[in-house]
């Protein structure tokens, strides 16, 4: 019998994201499995634990593609097993930069950019690692998997607005828009 082609619907992004966010709530109470994610130290090593396959098995209702489960979802589940619980709702990459301008930024300017130059996923992977750890461990999951998930020029860009100036490419479009009006 031959496996079933996944369906080439719509993908629920929204849903997705959730549905990430109710796997790492789960896995919470499963110290083992975190703690054998956790271990892992590359996303190839992340992709062969039982917690992995439960995110895969959480997230296949909701249609994303193959290629992004097998490439992409390693390296969500690796880094999101060093995430403690919390209640963040600020973005990641606002997260890590100043509060204000009279601030300093809890992620150096050098980091941050050396961490925006990768591309490489197995560097990602332990730089986001230890861009959490210097966060406390917590940080917006839905957020975090997003960005894991869709790490290329789009995602590194709105990262920079957001810890350079405190607000996303649209929030700042929005402002320059109203300002020529």
């Amino acid at each position: 019998m031959k496996a079933q082609p996944q369906s080439k619907g719509p993908v629920d992004y929204k849903a997705a994201w959730a549905a990430i966010e109710q796997w790492w709530l789960a896995l919470q109470d499963l110290p083992g499995d975190r703690a054998e994610l956790r271990r892992a130290h590359s996303p190839d090593e992340a992709a062969l634990t039982p917690a992995y396959f439960a995110l895969l098995k959480a997230i296949r209702p909701f249609g994303l593609s193959m290629t992004m489960q097998r490439t992409r979802m390693p390296i969500v589940a690796g880094v999101l097993a060093h995430v403690k619980p919390n209640r963040v709702t600020v973005p990641v990459a606002r997260s890590m930069g100043p509060e204000n301008k009279d601030s300093k930024a809890r992620i150096s300017d050098l980091r941050f950019r050396r961490l925006l130059k990768t591309e490489d996923d197995t560097e990602l992977y332990v730089m986001m690692i230890r861009m959490v750890r210097l966060l406390d461990e917590k940080v917006n999951v839905q957020d975090l998997a997003k960005s894991l998930t869709f790490w290329n020029d789009q995602t590194r860009k709105e990262w920079a607005y957001l810890y350079y100036t405190g607000t996303t490419l649209d929030a700042s479009s929005e402002s320059q828009d109203s300002d020529s009006e």
